[in-house]
C-alpha cells in the first residue's frame, strides 16, 4: 500500500500539484499506469478547523483509506547517523519498518540515513542543510518528497553529493517534508548529530 502524507492548513490543502506528481510516478512503476485519484478533488471534512492537520491517504490504484488528524512536529533533541548501504525506499509505502527500526537501534529521537559513504534522509523526512548563505538537499535520497521537489524547483534547495565528511562544513540543518515546510521547520546545529 502506498501512502500520501498532504499538510491542511485554514482548511486548504498544500503542494498538490507535486503530490499528484508522486502519486501518478509511483502508481506507473508499481501498477503500469496511473489514474483513479485526483487529488485537487479531495473533499475536506466539514468539521476540519483552520488549524494544521495531516491529511493520509493510504492507496493503490484507488484510495483505501482517508483520514485527517491534527498534526504536532516531533521534538528532537538527539540525533545519530546511522550507516545502511542495502536501504531502499523508493516510492512513499505505508510499511515503513525498515526505516523505523534504524531510528529505534540508533537510540536517538532521529536519524540521518548515510547510503554507501553519501547522505540521503531522516526517518520520516527529506533534509536540507545550510552553509550560513545557501541551502543544499542531499543528491541522493532514499525517497524524492514533494516539498524538497518544490524546493529545488522554485531554486530555494539546490542538490548536491554530501558526504559523511562533508557534515562538519555546514552550520544548521533541517528535517523537510510536507508538513514540516523550510520556512517553518526548527534549524538543528551539525553538532548534536551523533556520528
Amino acid at each position: 500500500m502506498l501512502l500520501e502524507t498532504i499538510r491542511i492548513y485554514r482548511r486548504k490543502a498544500e503542494n498538490l500539484p507535486w503530490h499528484q506528481q508522486r502519486l501518478e510516478r509511483s502508481q506507473k512503476a508499481l501498477f503500469g499506469q496511473a489514474g483513479g485519484i485526483v487529488l485537487q478533488e479531495l473533499e475536506l471534512p466539514g468539521w476540519l478547523g483552520p488549524g494544521l492537520y495531516k491529511c493520509r491517504i493510504l492507496y493503490d490504484t484507488q484510495i483505501r483509506q482517508l483520514e485527517f488528524q491534527p498534526y504536532f512536529p516531533k521534538e528532537i533533541q538527539t540525533v545519530a547517523l546511522v550507516r545502511n548501504n542495502d536501504i531502499s525506499y523508493p516510492h512513499k509505502f505505508a510499511d515503513r519498518r525498515q526505516l523505523y527500526e534504524l531510528l529505534k537501534f540508533s537510540g536517538a529521537d532521529e536519524i540521518i540515513i548515510a547510503k554507501n559513504g553519501l547522505i540521503t534522509d531522516s526517518s520520516f523526512s527529506n533534509l536540507a542543510f545550510s552553509d550560513g548563505s545557501k541551502w543544499f538537499t542531499p543528491a541522493t535520497p532514499l525517497l524524492a518528497g514533494t516539498c524538497r521537489a518544490r524546493l529545488i524547483e522554485e531554486g530555494r534547495l539546490t542538490p548536491a553529493e554530501i558526504k559523511i565528511e562533508d557534515l562538519p562544513s555546514f552550520k544548521s540543518f533541517k528535517l523537510i517534508n510536507a508538513m514540516l515546510p523550510l520556512d517553518e521547520s526548527r534549524p538543528l546545529p551539525i553538532s548534536i548529530i551523533r556520528l
